[in-house]
């Protein structure tokens, strides 16, 4: 395989689309987040939310962050997103004229009957034509410490001929937030992999939360961004779902046993029925 070749299969993701549902009552709120990469010739990010759930989701405010700062650089608002409606927001960027690539997220808060959820989504947008990194993130997994700790664990893979100095940060909702240092730096030899590993807290409620693991390089002028999405899973919920599979496994178990049981006896009487 031609180096060209690699690099296309390991391009980052320019327009990123992430799903999130939520269910509440007899109704769902699906929300799918899709970010334009280029920005607008006024400097904006053009940034969708459509609803294909059954519910509305009300109340929404989107927060547009900058990945590496957490610098807040803007707040929005519609009263409602019905099923198979979508919103369209025009969010400003910290961008101005500087070239390159560059991680964002959106933390969304939106109404669900009486429930209130938080949800994030990453994006990675391009000024001044479109910047491919020589970075990338691959072999994310996560792993559950204890009851409140989760250790992301990951590799950085580089096409670059030099060595490359970086960031690599967690980009989380309000209820997850980073453990330890919330940036962390990294240098990568050239063609070579680089393992990283980064902590979350875990809440205490038994939901499965979006996030992404965001990368960031600067390199002749220009920032090159990378952006991965992960889910985290509290160790609670993980271990419920864990006692739910070995009752399944269980009821399962005992309903053969008896059906062995029952067939043992119809064969038990057959046998005497022809002896006698």
């Amino acid at each position: 395989m031609q180096q060209g070749e690699e690099m296309n299969r390991f391009m980052p993701i320019l327009l990123i689309s992430m799903l999130v549902c939520t269910a509440y009552a007899s109704g769902t709120v699906t929300l799918t987040g899709t970010c334009r990469s280029n920005l607008n010739q006024n400097g904006s990010i053009n940034f969708s939310i459509a609803n294909s759930g059954t519910e509305s989701a009300s109340s929404v405010v989107l927060q547009s962050y900058y990945a590496f700062s957490d610098k807040l650089t803007g707040t929005y608002s519609t009263s409602q997103i019905s099923p198979d409606k979508a919103a369209l927001f025009d969010i400003n960027s910290s961008i101005g004229n500087n070239t390159g690539s560059f991680a964002y997220y959106f933390l969304v808060t939106y109404q669900q009957g009486t429930q209130l959820f938080t949800v994030v989504f990453p994006c990675v947008v391009q000024n001044h034509g479109a910047h491919l990194s020589l970075l990338g993130i691959s072999n994310v997994t996560v792993q559950d410490i204890n009851s409140t700790t989760a250790k992301v664990n990951g590799s950085i893979y580089s096409f670059s001929s030099n060595t490359v100095n970086g960031n690599i940060t967690l980009i989380l909702p309000p209820e997850l937030e980073r453990n330890g240092s919330r940036i962390s730096s990294f240098a990568i030899n050239p063609y070579q992999y680089h393992n990283f590993t980064l902590y979350s807290n875990l809440p205490s409620q038994n939901n499965t939360y979006s996030g992404a693991v965001a990368l960031e390089y600067y390199s002749k002028g220009t920032t090159y961004s990378s952006v991965y999405i992960i889910k985290i899973t509290p160790y609670s919920s993980a271990q419920n779902q864990l006692k739910g599979y070995l009752v399944q496994a269980a009821i399962i178990a005992i309903i053969i046993i008896i059906a062995l049981l029952i067939l043992r006896q119809r064969i038990m009487r057959k046998r005497r029925a022809v002896q006698e």
